[in-house]
Formats: C-alpha cells, structure tokens, sequence
C-alpha cells in the first residue's frame, strides 16, 4: 500500500540517487534501534540522518532525540514532508555546506514533548554554537514563511 509518507521517502530516494551517495532504509522490525531516522545517507563524508512526514504530522519525541543525537555528534538531519520535499535537495546542501553544530533538533518541541526544558549546562562556546545554530534555524523558518506569502499560501 502507497501511503503520503512512503511517496515523500521515494521522492528524497530518487534525489539522494541522483547525487550518487550511500544511503539506505533501516528496517527494525522489532529488533532495531526505535526512533532511528527513514533515511541515513553518508555524502561527502558527512552523516546524515533523514525524518520522512506527511500529512502535517511531526516527528515524535524519541525521533527527535535521535536526530538531535546525530546533530551533537557533528551529523546533519532534515525532516522533509510535502511541504518543503520541493526544496529538499537545496536545504540538504545547505546543511551539507554548514559546519558541524551541536544544538538540538528542535529545542521547543522537544522540551515540551518530553516535559522538561532544555538543558545548557555546557562550556561558554558550546552554548554560543548552540544559540547560532537556533538563530541559523528561526531565519531558515522565516525564509520559509516569506515564500509561503509571497505565493500566497
């Protein structure tokens, strides 16, 4: 059965194969790791984990910190849905083209979902990557709502 979310993964499928990297599906099926991203690609030596959504559905709490765990460990991650799957292969290089950060994948939702706030107990220069790495983050939202209005959406 064809479902919204399995056309999204095809789509950023056929985007990763026109860029000639490794990636692949991991399946549990009931002996994996849960919460592990729909796609985990290697591209120019940079690991990269991507959350497949459709239909306004948003990552859950464990896929969050999955790919926060990622981003600490100088991955890149992406949540691609219908919305933004147009602009999927420009914000992967974008992601790609940036340096490593560590900062979590979505502080807010994160912090709400699993009812605690999140936690800066880091050195001074980590702490600084992490609000650069958010700010990074509220202009890329901001970006994305300016198109929205100018197309009207």
């Amino acid at each position: 059965m064809v479902t919204p979310e399995s056309k999204v993964k095809e789509e950023v499928k056929k985007v990763l194969g026109k860029m000639k990297c490794y990636f692949f599906s991991p399946t549990t099926a009931g002996y994996g790791k849960s919460g592990v991203p729909d796609i985990i690609a290697c591209i120019n030596s940079r690991f990269v984990g991507i959350e497949c959504k459709a239909n306004g559905k948003k990552p859950t709490a464990l896929q969050y910190k999955n790919l926060d765990d990622i981003k600490t460990c100088g991955g890149a991650t992406l949540v691609v849905n219908e919305d933004n799957l147009y602009r999927f292969s420009t914000e992967l290089k974008m992601e790609l083209n940036s340096s490593p950060r560590i900062y979590r994948a979505d502080p807010e939702e994160y912090a709400t979902k699993k009812k605690i706030m999140p936690t800066l107990s880091l050195d001074d220069s980590i702490q600084v990557k992490f609000l650069e790495a958010r700010i990074s983050e509220l202009e890329k939202q901001n970006y994305e709502l300016k198109l929205r209005l100018q197309r009207g959406k």
